[in-house]
């Protein structure tokens, strides 16, 4: 350019301001499939972005983290042999089901103080298979249960900042069907 600045196709310029009054992140667009369909017989992931813009910069971010609401259909059969068919009970409020690592983390940038967050979501297929390691061993907390649950969630997108100050959306939906 007329500075002297080299920049090769790949290279780009990104103007990151960053703001020294505390303001408040913003939750200003997600990305999550309004339907998601289990696999019959495998793990599948489902994928969520949420894009946060805060004044104050990345580092300014201290955590991003979901809660859930789940409306499910009960299962039909005993899939894991137990004997019993566990009927499901609604959430009454938005819960994280006391996981305190139900986290959105940082993936890439955005323009203009937009930061981009992911998580991939484990879901269990409909047959209700436990999910493995690489040796074939049953993952603790991951055993198999009588199906993988369709019907209803609805997720709560919370942003909050090093200053406590937060930014939150709810009654994001998704419905999770069988094939």
């Amino acid at each position: 350019d007329q500075l002297g600045n080299h920049f090769d196709s790949k290279s780009g310029m990104k103007y990151l301001t960053t703001n020294t009054d505390s303001i408040k992140p913003e939750i200003i667009e997600y990305s999550a499939p309004d339907t998601f369909v289990l696999h019959p017989t495998e793990w599948t992931v489902l994928p969520i972005e949420l894009h946060v813009f805060d004044e104050n910069g990345l580092e300014d971010i201290n955590i991003v983290e979901y809660k859930t609401l789940r409306i499910f259909n009960d299962c039909s059969e005993d899939n894991n042999g137990d004997g019993v068919i566990d009927a499901f009970i609604p959430d009454d409020n938005y819960t994280n089901l006391g996981f305190e690592d139900w986290l959105l983390t940082f993936n890439r940038f955005g323009p203009n103080n937009i930061f981009i967050y992911r998580v991939e979501i484990p879901m269990r297929p409909v047959d209700g298979s436990a999910f493995t390691d690489l040796d074939g061993n049953v993952v603790s907390g991951f055993e198999a249960t009588d199906c993988g649950r369709t019907g209803d969630v609805f997720f709560q997108f919370q942003a909050t900042d090093k200053s406590s100050l937060t930014d939150s959306i709810e009654d994001i939906h998704i419905e999770i069907i069988e094939p």
